[in-house]
């Protein structure tokens, strides 16, 4: 039997066809979603989030290695920027090069982190250490650890002679920090990992007391300091999901919804996720709201309002 994903990988099926390939798998799967209603997309939506709840913190990790984690440095030469930034890029103008692209990135990340000289940093999924390196250069002061499950990564960086740079080779599923951080970073890594929860909960533990948790970019997934109490307003599947996440991490969650329609579905996904999240109507909290909103700090996160009570 044929195996068309190896000839692939190989290089010997032309471009037109992989693309062909892609877009039928994406109408396929438009079509699968687009045919199921509301309620049938939210249970299959918190059938994932049970999945990933119940499965180790990374899954396939060598396969991942083999791929291309393991493959020497060289080749990445051959078409990345000098940095080796593994990750996306910052081109502020249609004139900005890859190598620019590389350090505006770069610079935007640190400055979107606050990090400063003299603290202790923890970067999970380094890569190639473009952002290590970066920060072991611009902040002499700084003690960086540095964590990937690739040897032949962790070989490149050392050898760039770092003083203030420390990497670990390790899985995810088995790394254990040391000490406690200032800042703890990930650019990237998240959509390789399985169990977000279980992963959250360690780096709430590596985090000094007063450590800022910081993922991928300025602070979108989490807020500043975990709160003790949540109200989610206007929540939806998105609202549920953070509800969920922060409520397995000790927060006292209220969900608030004010759509009908809305509520019992929401009501009913919550009572099978988490029986310890309150949900309540909009209108009892209207007035209680419109006061609040003059004391206290609200925070953006996708589509859904967070205030730390």
């Amino acid at each position: 039997m044929i195996d068309l994903m190896d000839l692939a990988e190989k290089g010997k099926v032309p471009d037109t066809a992989i693309r062909a390939g892609i877009r039928k798998l994406l109408r396929d799967r438009r079509k699968l979603e687009s045919e199921a209603t509301h309620e049938d997309q939210l249970e299959s939506l918190y059938r994932f989030i049970d999945m990933m709840k119940d499965s180790p913190i990374a899954v396939a990790t060598q396969t991942a290695n083999k791929q291309h984690y393991e493959v020497p440095s060289g080749l990445f030469q051959t078409f990345m920027g000098p940095h080796l930034k593994y990750s996306c890029g910052y081109w502020p103008t249609p004139e900005t090069t890859l190598a620019a692209s590389e350090e505006a990135m770069l610079e935007l990340t640190c400055r979107r982190a606050g990090l400063e000289d003299g603290m202790d940093i923890l970067e999970l999924g380094c890569g190639w250490g473009s952002l290590s390196l970066w920060m072991a250069g611009r902040y002499p002061n700084a003690n960086i650890t540095a964590v990937s499950n690739s040897r032949s990564q962790k070989e490149f960086i050392d050898a760039r002679g770092m003083n203030n740079l420390e990497v670990i080779t390790s899985d995810m599923n088995e790394f254990q920090a040391a000490r406690r951080f200032d800042r703890v970073i990930s650019v990237e890594m998240f959509e390789h990992m399985r169990n977000w929860p279980e992963l959250l909960r360690r780096i709430n533990g590596w985090l000094k007391p007063d450590g800022k948790r910081i993922w991928t970019y300025r602070e979108a997934m989490v807020p500043e300091a975990m709160p003790k109490s949540l109200l989610v307003v206007g929540s939806g599947a998105i609202g549920i999901e953070f509800a969920s996440f922060f409520n397995s991490l000790g927060s006292d969650v209220t969900v608030v919804e004010g759509l009908d329609r809305v509520l019992p579905v929401i009501r009913e996904v919550v009572r099978s996720l988490d029986p310890d999240l309150a949900i309540a109507a909009m209108e009892p909290f209207a007035a209680r709201l419109d006061q609040a909103l003059f004391k206290i700090r609200l925070k953006t996160l996708l589509a859904t309002l967070f205030a730390t009570l």
